[in-house]
């Protein structure tokens, strides 16, 4: 087996410099000291073959119950083969990631400090650690223990960006830029550590740098006009409207295909108070091919938002507009329509709610809470033999969902159907512990159907339990 029995003597043999070498930094120095205050320990393998074989036997064990998923007991037997061998790093962090698991995230740090203690060579173990030590906001270890992998793996851009976030969470920007250069120097220059820079810079009060950092990222990537958006938009947020005017000028004139630039242009309008400028680009914008639909939803939400306040700047019917053409460049896609049938019922249109969400579940049928939007419309509409057919295709989908049953219940109810009805409402009792008031109901009306019935035990039980 590779993990054997060890013996940490009880002499302590002091690490100097040169283990963790020459270009170490403060934290991965500051880290070893923390791993070992005395120094570390030098340990060496005893043979003791029936030991190995009780060990052997818990770890398989223990890796065997956490394949299928028994974390109980496998932390039961990764407990047992720390008693057998107790310097196995392994067995820690096993039993801190099902600890993390369970949610109990003070005595996961304990067994992965114990992980790293016997084997801090594991980058695993170490890169854990520092996480946990981040998630229980012990934000100085984190950033000792991060120090120390970055030092021993200074290629790997999961651990750099992972020491950056801690070095901003400190407030340590300079370090945080620095580290995401490292990162840059690896992958080249892109996007996202661009803007991870240029947010640090600003919170820096270095707007020269801000706008440097998509200067560069405009350079390395000149044929990409959104690099140009976010120079023009950030000119904007300094109040440098003239600059950022001439920004989105130049990527109309050299991008035709950015529609982006539309809803950038809205925004310049809307500042200058030039209302006809703001609400034309606007309109590009929706009716733009190439801009996601994601974003057209982020810039029309505040509107739909705001739709009861008196100072909302688009009116119901430019909604309607703005919405519609979103749906005819979008059409297979459910979100749009469930905004547009959100929308219509807001203003009082149920027929039209109706129609938006019977298209979005007919592209993803896939959706709780748009089919039971859409059955109460149905049944708001009166239209009861829909109701009743919807009601059974929510049912297929959602067998358990109560409200479903008694909307179905409710509708053969309505066709005069009464052991179908009894049998929905005894599937929405079955389904729907926790809305007493539901239940309540359908016992109601369960004694009226049992009486019809001429089952006059059973209409009593259930008027009973009203």
């Amino acid at each position: 087996m590779q993990y054997r029995r060890v013996k940490i003597f009880s002499f302590i043999l002091f690490i100097g410099l040169a283990v963790v070498g020459c270009g170490s930094t403060k934290e991965a120095m500051g880290f070893e000291s923390i791993l070992y205050p005395e120094g570390r320990p030098v340990t060496v393998k005893l043979k003791n073959e029936q030991a190995d074989r009780r060990f052997d036997f818990y770890f398989l064990e223990a890796n065997r119950f956490k394949m299928t998923g028994d974390y109980g007991n496998a932390a039961v037997y990764y407990t047992e083969a720390l008693k057998v061998d107790s310097t196995c790093a392994t067995c820690y962090f096993e039993i801190g990631n099902l600890l993390i698991q369970n949610n109990e995230f003070e005595s996961a740090e304990n067994y992965l400090f114990k992980s790293v203690q016997y084997d801090p060579t594991n980058e695993y173990f170490v890169y854990l650690l520092s996480k946990i030590y981040a998630n229980n906001e012990k934000f100085d270890l984190a950033l000792l223990s991060a120090g120390y992998l970055t030092e021993q793996h200074p290629d790997n851009v999961e651990y750099l960006y992972h020491l950056s976030q801690l070095h901003a969470h400190k407030g340590n920007y300079s370090n945080a830029i620095h580290t995401l250069n490292r990162i840059q120097s690896l992958l080249g220059i892109n996007e996202s550590i661009t803007i991870e820079k240029h947010a640090l810079f600003l919170e820096m009060g270095d707007t020269k740098s801000a706008e440097q950092e998509f200067i560069d990222l405009i350079e390395a990537y000149p044929h990409n006009s959104e690099y140009l958006l976010f120079l023009g938009d950030y000119y904007i947020q300094q109040e440098d409207f003239k600059k950022g005017y001439i920004i989105y000028n130049e990527v109309l004139e050299s991008d035709g295909g950015n529609g982006q630039v539309y809803f950038s242009l809205a925004n310049y309008a809307y500042l200058m108070k030039d209302t006809t400028g703001f609400k034309h680009h606007l309109k590009k914008g929706f009716e733009h091919p190439n801009v996601q639909l994601e974003a057209k939803i982020q810039r029309i939400m505040p509107f739909l938002m705001g739709l009861e306040e008196a100072d909302n700047p688009i009116s119901n019917d430019e909604l309607n507009v703005y919405l519609r053409d979103m749906m005819t460049v979008h059409p297979y896609e459910a979100s749009v329509h469930v905004l547009y049938g959100n929308f219509q019922k807001h203003v009082g249109n149920d027929s039209l709610a109706v129609s938006a969400y019977e298209t979005a579940l007919l592209i993803d049928e896939q959706q709780e809470d748009i089919w039971h939007e859409y059955l109460l419309l149905l049944f708001s509409e009166s239209d009861q033999d829909k109701f009743l057919e919807e009601a059974l295709r929510a049912i297929v989908l959602y067998p358990e969902n109560g409200l479903f049953n008694y909307m179905a219940g409710f509708a053969h109810m309505m066709h005069e159907q009464v052991d179908e009805a009894i049998r929905f409402f005894t599937l929405t009792i079955e389904n729907s512990e926790d809305n007493i008031s539901l239940k309540s109901q359908v016992y109601g009306l369960l004694g009226d159907l049992y009486y019809q019935s001429e089952e006059a035990d059973k209409s009593f039980e259930a008027t009973k339990k009203v």
